[in-house]
């Protein structure tokens, strides 16, 4: 049998009170957001396909692009529209304004116009004409509830929004909805319908939204004339890439879209106030030597520190254990 002899040292302990008004103040939390709407831009060698931008180390950029086959094509026409420019723009009353911010009326803030020039129904050797499809990929994933992205102008269309994570596999609808809504239907709205409308715009119509097994939700409209009528995501999972396919529902005239896009980042700081110095102490005991322990309670603005400093007596044989 083996004996393990532990040494252990006796200590002598002597408890101290610091104790001041206000002595020592718990920390205070600040939370800022910071909000940035996307600029989209066209590749200088490519007319088909460009960037977006956000201008914070934060916020991952994009790269997006239409899908092969159609580049180039005379399917859709793709232009980079300032909100000044077009006089269309979300306020701050909006459901995504009120997250995002207003991108307009006054401000360099720009969205991608996508234009369906095939009529509804119409192919060529075999390839609809009346749709297309733009990816937008992001640089790294998107965290949560940081990315928004809207799509607007929403009348004689279809438009639907897919998105995977890091890894390829497939948000869920419910993902991709995220935190912009509690329900689909609530992710619809009208621009025209807020305070803070564009003066031209006056209609009020939403687009009808809908979801299918894959994953995808997928905006209707639901008159042939409109500007405001707009829907919109926050996904609640991290983002990678998103698919967005538009198709045009109208024989007699072609049809375009708006894409829009805005992160959103909220960070917390906390501040210490330091103790107050010169702190009458009270207790009893020897001087206080490394090794203590300390806690501290707050209450009513009154710092109360008690420390307990513990010395060794000397060195005692241990108690003997058996192992």
């Amino acid at each position: 049998m083996n004996t393990r002899v532990l040494k252990t040292a006796a200590l002598t302990c002597a408890t101290g009170l610091l104790l001041g008004m206000s002595a020592i103040t718990p920390a205070s939390a600040a939370t800022t957001t910071t909000a940035k709407w996307g600029s989209w831009t066209f590749d200088e060698q490519n007319t088909y396909e460009g960037d977006i931008t956000f201008g914070d180390p934060s916020m991952p950029d994009a790269h997006w692009a239409p899908s092969v086959d159609e580049a180039p094509s005379n399917r859709a026409t793709l232009a980079v529209v300032g909100t000044d420019t077009a006089g269309e723009y979300f306020g701050a009353d909006t459901p995504i304004g009120a997250i995002a911010g207003a991108n307009g009326p006054t401000g360099s803030f720009n969205f991608l116009k996508d234009t369906i020039n095939g009529l509804a129904g119409t192919t060529v050797l075999g390839v609809r004409q009346d749709m297309n499809y733009i990816a937008i990929n992001f640089a790294t994933a998107v965290p949560a509830d940081q990315l928004v992205i809207a799509a607007s102008d929403i009348d004689s269309d279809h438009v639907s929004f897919l998105g995977k994570d890091v890894d390829g596999n497939f948000l869920t609808a419910e993902q991709l909805r995220g935190t912009a809504a509690a329900t689909f239907s609530d992710l619809a709205f009208n621009f025209c319908s807020s305070a803070s409308a564009p003066n031209s715009c006056t209609d009020t119509a939403v687009p009808a939204i809908t979801t299918d097994s894959d994953g995808r939700i997928i905006a209707t409209g639901q008159t042939s004339n409109t500007t405001g009528s707009s829907f919109w995501i926050r996904p609640s999972v991290p983002l990678k890439q998103l698919w967005i396919q538009v198709w045009n529902d109208d024989a007699s005239n072609s049809s375009s879209i708006r894409l829009w896009a805005a992160q959103v980042t909220t960070t917390t700081t906390s501040d210490v106030t330091p103790s107050s110095s010169n702190l009458p102490q009270t207790g009893t005991g020897s001087a206080l030597v490394p090794g203590l322990v300390a806690s501290v309670l707050v209450t009513a603005g009154i710092g109360v520190l008690i420390i307990r400093s513990c010395r060794p007596e000397g060195n005692r044989r241990g108690q003997s254990r058996t192992l």
